[in-house]
């Protein structure tokens, strides 16, 4: 047999040829081309050991045996497995699984029989590496180098803006991620488009940077320019119909508010005739287009006597009671000198006097005089003071329980009783009172818009009187004609009458409704009648009688 041994790569064959015969048979015939032939191809996945059965034309035979070695194989690998860089960058490629490495193309390697060549392309290229290990077995594998552009980045064009204020900025990219620096005066360092708020002229480096890792920076200087120096000028006194002119200073346009009193909004130099103490503001704008403001007060003086005018709580009041006064002037007055006739007190040199209490029927006369720098003015007013009426409730009294008075009360034109409870009317002058209990009622008299006070005490006597007549005659001379219930403290009663049989002939539930001696509309005959009745107290106890009545024809 030829070769007596073989070693190969797996995957890869070698040729087997056996020679001294006619026939041949060959086992195992796993991996070879044809077992009965002189000279099959073997390829075997593992190691094996073909054996070969020669016969020749006699019929004498005899047998070889070679042995096929499978040899390890490559495993080729690069890392990484993906590559980007940018233009003029670079990345170093590794291969493994062998001894012996080869690249190609070469162009852009450092070299190309090493297993970690820098690849430095111009452009983006595939890399095969060819790994073969120290049995000459061999493999390959890939990788792709991609080459990005680098990144372009526009900050654009330098802005100006005024102490205080802000402009926003805008990287124009084809970045993902972004920085600037510094971050001072930055809404946000890593965002595309941050507001710029610096307090001094500040210059900003963005630096962008794509998915590819390319990246690219631009600069852009934000000019802060200072707020003019605004000023309204002092402040000025003027007499009410005056005029005074303004002077403002600090930029090139100036524009002033309110308007009221000003012969323009505009101008450096304006008139002002305000009819009121007013503060006028003017915002003054530079060449730059920045602005600030001032301010100026004009006071406008009333340079006249003050005009005086009194202000009251009321024009009338009842004797003894009280107006509150105080000043409503005009005209800036500065000293104030008031009289109040029939007052307590008489005089006040106060602006605001306050409280003055009047007494004695009739009219008073308030008077006040009003000063300042430029002379004196005075005013009046009439006070009317309404006699206050004398009120009178009447004569105490004690009643039973259950039983009234009539209250008197004078003094007034118009009445009013408290409490109600008891009463027959709260607005009359003379009410019935039925009280229950002990009370004190309390009259208001008035008269004329004035109020007077007077009280009146009702004593109750509480006593339980009950009277029950033993006979009536029901004969119309109008005495004794009906069997009623009579007494003191009595609130209500249940009565019933019934005659000798037991048959009920009256029932009431009314204490003023008594028995007239018929029975269904007819007049009963002289007899002896039994009555019942619960009666009920006004303080809420009850009591039972039961007797005889004897009707009298």
């Amino acid at each position: 047999v030829n070769p007596l041994s073989a070693a190969i790569c797996n995957g890869n064959n070698v040729t087997l040829t056996a020679s001294g015969g006619t026939t041949y048979s060959w086992a195992p015939s796993s991996g070879l081309s044809s077992s009965t032939i002189s000279n099959p191809v073997a390829s075997p996945t593992v190691t094996t050991t073909y054996v070969v059965y020669v016969s020749n034309a006699q019929g004498c035979s005899d047998t070889a045996s070679v042995t096929v070695t499978i040899n390890p194989p490559v495993n080729a690998n690069i890392s990484p497995s993906v590559a980007s860089i940018c233009t003029g960058g670079n990345v170093t490629l590794t291969a493994s699984g062998g001894t012996v490495y080869s690249w190609a193309p070469g162009t852009g390697l450092s070299s190309t029989s090493i297993s970690n060549p820098v690849a430095t392309p111009a452009s983006t290229t595939t890399y095969t590496v060819y790994v073969t290990n120290a049995s000459g077995c061999s493999d390959s594998a890939s990788v792709t180098v991609t080459v990005g552009s680098s990144l372009v980045v526009s900050a654009g064009a330098d802005p100006s803006i005024c102490n205080g204020n802000n402009t926003q900025l805008n990287a124009n990219s084809s970045g993902t991620t972004y920085s600037w620096s510094p971050g001072t005066g930055l809404s946000s360092s890593t965002i595309s488009n941050p507001v710029a708020s610096p307090t001094t002229t500040t210059t900003y480096t963005i630096y962008a940077t794509d998915p590819n890792g390319c990246s690219g920076t631009d600069t852009i200087t934000v000019n802060v320019n200072p707020l003019p120096n605004a000023n309204a000028g002092s402040n000025v006194t003027i007499c009410n119909g005056d005029s005074t002119v303004l002077n403002a200073s600090g930029g090139t346009i100036y524009s002033w508010s309110p308007t009221t009193g000003l012969s323009s909004n505009s101008g450096s130099a304006v008139t002002a005739t305000p009819a009121v103490t007013t503060t006028y503001t003017v915002f003054v704008t530079d060449a730059n287009g920045c602005s600030s403001s001032s301010s100026v007060t004009v006071t406008v003086n009333n340079c006249a006597a003050p005009n005086p005018v009194i202000s009251s709580s009321s024009t009338s009041v009842c004797d003894g009671n009280c107006i509150n006064f105080s000043d409503a002037s005009t005209g800036s007055p500065t000293a104030w000198s008031w009289t109040f006739q029939g007052g307590t007190p008489p005089s006040s040199t106060q602006q605001n006097p306050g409280t003055v209490c009047f007494s004695g029927a009739g009219t008073d006369t308030v008077t006040l005089v009003v000063s300042n720098s430029n002379g004196s003015n005075t005013t009046t007013t009439v006070i009317t003071v309404n006699p206050s009426p004398a009120g009178t409730a009447g004569t105490s009294a004690t009643i039973t329980i259950g039983s009234n008075v009539t209250l008197s009360a004078g003094g007034g034109g118009t009445y009013s009783w408290a409490p109600a409870a008891g009463l027959s009317c709260t607005t009359c002058a003379n009410p019935v009172a039925t009280p229950t209990v002990t009370t004190t009622y309390t009259v208001f008299v008035s008269q004329g818009g004035c109020t007077d006070t007077a009280t009146v005490q009702i004593d109750v006597i509480d006593q339980h009187d009950v009277f029950v007549p033993e006979a009536f005659s029901p004969n119309g001379d109008g005495q004794n004609d009906v069997f009623m219930i009579r007494g003191a403290g009595i609130k209500n009663i249940h009565l019933y009458v019934y005659d000798r049989i037991g048959e009920k002939v009256f029932e009431s539930t009314d204490i003023n409704l008594g028995w007239d001696g018929t029975y269904k509309g007819q007049p009963m005959n002289t007899a002896v009648f039994v009555y019942h009745a619960d009666i009920f107290f006004t303080d809420g106890t009850t009591t039972f009688l039961k007797g005889d009545v004897s009707l009298v024809r």
